[in-house]
């Protein structure tokens, strides 16, 4: 580790102090006001921010129960709120639904549910991979199928291009290493198998 040093306090004239004072009071009246908006309306709606119209037309969605779709809601991030379009959530919903009693509550969640596998763009895929083949048996049988099945689908690339979505993955067939992860994920939960990337390794 780096040898510890003190972090020494900054010293600024009368008016730079002025001037940060001023700002730094700014701020918190704007943070103040945004905190009360927020307290006033709809959460996920606050959170939704410029993508406000479309988190609005999915929670109008009614082919689709209030709770689910707040269940749904409760997996995303702050930068899915601002990107996600309702046809994406509805597309992540509908294919994970069927499959609600097969695990506990938070599981299904955060590794069914969850549109959201990595830093891929978010697009609609579920209904396109629910049509690969798959295999029958236990859990663990039909993943490695379907880790073999898109192996022989996707060429390995390099170096890593950008993020592609797992749907635009399986139909280029071609991807780095780490889509071809994001993209077995996708494919297992539109599959109704529960996976996620191991958060401390990315695999």
């Amino acid at each position: 580790p780096p040898v510890e040093t003190r972090i020494q306090p900054a010293r600024f004239s009368g008016d730079v102090a002025r001037i940060h004072a001023r700002r730094l009071a700014e701020c918190e009246r704007l943070l103040a006001d945004r905190r009360r908006a927020m307290a006033s309306e709809d959460p996920d709606l606050a959170k939704a921010l410029g993508n406000r119209a479309e988190i609005e037309a999915f929670l109008r969605d009614d082919r689709f129960e209030e709770a689910d779709k707040r269940a749904l809601l409760s997996t995303l991030t702050d930068k899915d709120f601002a990107d996600a379009d309702h046809e994406v959530l509805a597309d992540a919903l509908a294919g994970a639904l069927p499959f609600r009693g097969a695990y506990p509550e938070e599981i299904w969640r955060e590794s069914v549910l969850c549109p959201r596998v990595a830093l891929e763009p978010l697009k609609p895929h579920r209904r396109r991979m629910r049509s690969l083949p798959a295999a029958k048996g236990d859990a663990l049988l039909r993943g490695r199928a379907l880790w073999q099945t898109l192996k022989d689908r996707v060429t390995l690339c390099a170096p890593e291009p950008p993020a592609f979505a797992p749907g635009d993955v399986l139909e280029s067939g071609v991807g780095s290493a780490a889509a071809l992860d994001a993209l077995f994920v996708a494919a297992a939960r539109a599959q109704g198998l529960a996976a996620r990337l191991n958060p401390a390794t990315g695999e």
